[in-house]
């Protein structure tokens, strides 16, 4: 089985933002802990960090340790397996859809990278 690591590259590649509070938007801790909350998602206001860095298919979300966020060709090419473990949760940054991966079965014991 191959595993791989998400890694954020905040230097040289786009990141997110919220454009309130996590709290002003209800996602205050410990909103995301393997909760789903598909059913009742609004989605929050975001917007890209750094438009200038180059764009990955994966996104760092600035207030959600552990979270990360992916762009529709990404979700097409992953859902499967991420569905497997998680929820995609969906939101717009600039009118193009994105989503936030919400883990609902985390993994029992943490790998040693």
């Amino acid at each position: 089985m191959k595993v791989f690591k998400v890694k954020s590259d905040l230097r040289d590649y786009q990141s997110l933002c919220f454009e309130k509070e996590r709290e002003e938007r209800g996602l205050e801790d410990p909103y995301f802990e393997c909760q789903s909350r598909l059913e009742n998602w609004i989605m929050p206001d975001i917007y890209c960090d750094s438009p200038e860095c180059k764009r990955g298919n994966f996104f760092y979300l600035f207030g959600i340790p552990g979270a990360f966020a992916l762009d529709t060709h990404a979700k097409v090419e992953l859902s499967d397996l991420l569905e497997q473990s998680g929820e995609l949760l969906p939101f717009y940054v600039d009118d193009e859809p994105m989503y936030l991966f919400n883990v609902l079965e985390p993994v029992a014991k943490p790998f040693n990278y």
